[in-house]
């Protein structure tokens, strides 16, 4: 006989960014931890390298079920685009 434990890995959604000004935003995202406790950042920049980390305010996360998750970043530039994983 054998068996599987809980637990596979967390899957992320990306979700467009909320609360936009002129120097701050939302990062936002549906993460399901999948059963493993789960640390949640974010990486923005105003390149595809990114260059910042945010950690989200719910991080960390457990269980198995979609969670939004949000991290208020501010600072920005003016005018400027960003991108962010």
């Amino acid at each position: 006989m054998s068996f599987t434990t809980l637990g596979t890995k967390p899957s992320v959604t990306s979700i467009d960014a909320s609360n936009i000004r002129s120097n701050s935003a939302v990062l936002n995202a549906m993460v399901n931890a999948n059963y493993l406790p789960t640390n949640i950042i974010f990486e923005y920049g105003t390149t595809t390298n990114y260059g910042f980390v945010a950690n989200s305010v719910q991080s960390p996360i457990n269980g198995n079920s979609n969670i939004l998750i949000s991290s208020p970043i501010g600072g920005l530039i003016i005018g400027t685009t960003y991108h962010s994983e």
